[in-house]
């Protein structure tokens, strides 16, 4: 007897035609809730973002913009602010620009991106001095882990800056190419402070006087630098006497290294603290480079005198070797090298 046998090339086809609905339908479902979650999202970080406005104008702070809204669907989230102004509660300070936007994954609220490129305009009305700024590249990065700073970074490709006085007209102005400053706990110790200041050129409108011998441009400048307590200075917050006698923070530099025209300079430190009061308190260790160039450029200022020979050839003698440095102490409120008294240092604060 022969039975009929079903067509073996039409079942495993409508078991596909199955799954490809329940993925498409799967597919479809996850879309309409991902789309639904980004906009309510959307909609309370607007809404939390004017909330914050309204708090700080009640502490005192006058802000004013031209509309903020809500980009970046789907993959993340584009927070517009046209035309941001912020006084001080105090009215002494007033900063402006044409854009700011901050930018956040979608799947993580611990991560924010600035960016502000354009104009921005700081104005000191006590002074009566207008600060100019026009940014290339200016972004800022910041990233926290359970409500504390993980990192800081603020960059910028280029800076052009001019500070015009309404008082006298006077103006003046400088420029960096690749200002950078970085900010995060150590790795080790979380409690101090790791930054990391540079830049590779600043440039001067006109040279400083008394030191037109070095030229207008400084840099490069890298200073890798801790502060110990630094993070628990930050997050406690307060008057500055009151954190350095609680927290007695410390500075430490491994190797700070800068140029300026003729002179280059590396300095490294241990510790440098305040003391009670408040004058810098510890040891900065010196060490001049190429000091040849720098006494030729003295000379040729007609800047090199009997002292300044003396000094830089006492500096070219010890610093022969190449892990020599010359011992600057901060101390009882003054400033000794090799236990000469030569200057009297001002409070910090």
């Amino acid at each position: 007897m022969n039975v009929p046998q079903q067509d073996a090339s039409t079942r495993p086809a409508k078991k596909s035609s199955n799954y490809l609905w329940i993925i498409f339908a799967t597919f479809f479902v996850a879309i309409i809730l991902f789309t639904v979650y980004w906009f309510v999202a959307s909609h309370y970080i607007k809404k939390g973002v004017l909330n914050w406005m309204s708090e700080q104008e009640a502490q005192g702070f006058q802000i004013q913009h031209q509309g903020v809204g809500i980009a970046g669907f789907p993959y993340r989230f584009e927070l517009n602010v046209q035309s941001p102004k912020v006084t001080t509660p105090d009215t002494k300070w007033t900063w402006s620009t044409d854009r700011l936007q901050i930018v956040m994954q979608s799947y993580n609220f611990n991560h924010y991106i600035a960016y502000a490129p354009g104009k921005h305009i700081a104005t000191d009305h006590l002074n009566k001095v207008t600060y100019t700024s026009q940014m290339d590249g200016f972004a800022a990065s910041y990233s926290q882990s359970n409500s504390k700073v993980k990192r800081l970074s603020i960059v910028a490709k280029s800076m052009q800056s001019t500070a015009q006085s309404s008082k006298d007209g006077a103006s003046e102005s400088l420029s960096f190419i690749n200002p950078h400053f970085h900010m995060s706990p150590m790795p080790d110790q979380a409690d101090d402070m790791r930054l990391l200041i540079g830049f590779d050129t600043l440039s001067l409108s006109s040279p400083i006087p008394d030191a037109e011998f070095l030229g207008n441009d400084i840099g490069p400048l890298s200073a890798p630098i801790a502060i110990k307590q630094g993070m628990k200075l930050l997050e406690q917050g307060g008057p500055l006497d009151f954190l350095i006698t609680q927290f007695d923070p410390a500075i430490v530099t491994p190797i700070t290294q800068f140029k300026w025209g003729p002179l280059e300079v590396k300095a490294k430190t241990e510790g440098i603290k305040v003391d009670t009061a408040h004058k810098p308190a510890g040891m900065l260790n010196i060490r001049l480079e190429n000091i040849p160039d720098l006494r030729n450029a003295l000379e040729k200022a007609g800047k090199l005198d009997d002292e300044k020979k003396a000094a830089l050839t006492l500096a070219e003698g010890m610093m022969k070797q190449e892990d020599a440095y010359l011992p600057i102490n901060f101390t009882g409120g003054k400033v000794k090298i090799l236990f000469q008294d030569v200057a009297e240092l001002d409070p910090l604060y």
